[in-house]
């Protein structure tokens, strides 16, 4: 028999007369069946069958976002939570071993640097942003840093100076120097997630950085009933899909060996327990904890790992989660992840959002190769643009740029607009060949062409330099 939705409603308001806010979640099925899960009984409309599910507390204290105990931006996906979602069908299979919380070798470590620590030199590394394997200098790096012993090797260290997360994989110390496989970074006050143009911000898979989700020392015994963001999740090859690219919005990135998965789960999706699952079931009192986050927030899948069926991320140095007693409960979480797709948000302010992919897809990055002039530009990755030294005369210069990110990849009719930012003189063109040509033509600061991208179109980019002591150039070109 269907409950009378007026009862539940009252019961709604007088839990909002409490101390703690709280937002019900409801289930609004449509005339196809489809069910929806929202957090405001009224968004419904006229879909049948209203009912309320257990409620659940929203982020209290919502300031000091975009630091090291907040990471990202109030908006970010790590700190929005869903409020207008359905859920798949998908179960993660069982594999070799039990789904677990992890604190230790495979996991990582966040660190923060000062103006009085010192510079390190990273030797040997990828710069995946650069695209190029260089020495890297890194102006402060605290004396107490140490990698995950795990074959990952992750650390992540936030410089205070800067508000930039320096990620790396595979990082070793040995005999006094630092080296490792692969860099990354981001902005600490951003969206903890890749962007078409700069694409690749940490160093997990899925191209975010390896502090983004984790369970934090600050906050496992912080005395709440949930996290007050989503966390981080890894899945293993019967879970994850082959299905290119490897990953789906707001991922940027994947496994390169992606297409080895059987799964049906790419990274980047969220996955979520439903909201009416029952937490009475759950023996632990830190994993049920870990529960209700899933209920709210969800988890993002960032990466890979062999054999675990999934593995939530506790900073190291925390304690460990239950020990041995994990195995019935990160079991029953497993049977009841669904993966969502989000329609809205609300993000650590409690506004609603929508998610969007009309983001910048313009990088200045690659090796641009000089038509004029004798002063060769160089790739600035903290900003994002290219910059020349002195010039006496204009040098131009060009480049064939191709997307990195499946999800961003320009759609022939749409409409687009580009965007000049210089410096010292220096202007951007923008020319997109295919069935009908596009030349925005010289740009300077502030200028813009608004455009349909043609059919078969591909992008060049040139750039001027301005005649100055120093000029610089970079702009965005994104779908209206």
């Amino acid at each position: 028999m269907r409950a009378n939705p007026r009862i539940y409603i009252v019961v709604f308001l007088l839990l909002l007369s409490t101390e703690s806010a709280y937002s019900a979640d409801f289930h609004c099925v449509d005339g196809s069946g489809q069910e929806i899960y929202i957090s405001d009984s009224s968004l419904c409309g006229n879909k049948k069958n209203k009912k309320v599910v257990s409620p659940s507390p929203l982020t209290g204290n919502n300031s000091n976002y975009g630091t090291y105990l907040k990471p990202f931006s109030a908006r970010s996906p790590w700190n929005s939570r869903p409020h207008i979602y359905t859920l798949g069908g998908d179960v993660i299979p069982p594999d070799a071993y039990e789904a677990a919380i992890a604190s230790g070798s495979f996991s990582t470590s966040f660190f923060t640097a000062s103006a009085s620590d010192a510079p390190v030199t990273i030797y040997g590394v990828y710069d995946q942003d650069s695209e190029m394997v260089r020495d890297l200098v890194l102006p402060h790096w605290p004396d107490n840093v140490s990698s995950a012993n795990g074959s990952d090797g992750h650390i992540d260290v936030l410089d205070t100076t800067t508000g930039i997360i320096h990620s790396f994989w595979i990082a070793r110390l040995n005999d006094g120097k630092w080296s490792a496989k692969l860099y990354a970074w981001s902005r600490i006050d951003d969206s903890g997630f890749g962007d078409p143009a700069h694409y690749y911000k940490g160093a997990r898979a899925a191209a975010v950085p390896t502090s983004a989700g984790i369970i934090r020392v600050n906050e496992i015994d912080d005395g709440k009933d949930q996290y007050d963001h989503a966390l981080a999740m890894s899945l293993t090859y019967s879970a994850l899909s082959p299905v290119p690219p490897g990953y789906i919005y707001p991922a940027t990135s994947a496994d390169s060996s992606y297409q080895a998965n059987r799964g049906t789960i790419p990274e980047g999706a969220l996955m979520m327990l439903p909201s009416n699952f029952d937490l009475s079931k759950i023996a632990s009192s830190a994993i049920r904890k870990i529960a209700k986050t899933l209920m709210s927030y969800g988890a993002y899948v960032v990466d890979r790992n062999t054999g675990t069926p999934f593995v939530i991320y506790q900073e190291i140095g925390t304690a460990p989660i239950a020990q041995w007693r994990q195995s019935a409960d990160t079991r029953l979480i497993r049977t009841a992840l669904r993966q969502a797709t989000v329609s809205e948000y609300l993000d650590a302010n409690g506004i609603p959002y929508a998610p969007t992919t009309k983001q910048n897809i313009l990088s200045m990055r690659g090796i641009y190769q000089l038509q004029m002039g004798k002063v060769k530009s160089t790739y600035d990755t903290y900003n994002q643009k290219r910059t020349w030294s002195k010039t006496s005369e204009v040098s131009r210069e060009f480049i064939y740029p191709f997307s990195k990110v499946e999800w961003s990849k320009p759609v022939a009719g749409d409409t687009y607009e580009v965007v000049a930012n210089t410096e010292g003189g220096a202007k951007l063109e923008l020319q997109v060949k295919g069935d009908q040509n596009f030349d925005s033509g010289p740009l300077k600061d502030g200028e813009s062409k608004t455009f349909q991208w043609p059919e078969e179109g591909h992008m060049v980019i040139i750039i001027y330099s301005g005649i100055a002591e120093s000029s610089s150039v970079s702009g965005t070109l994104i779908k209206k």
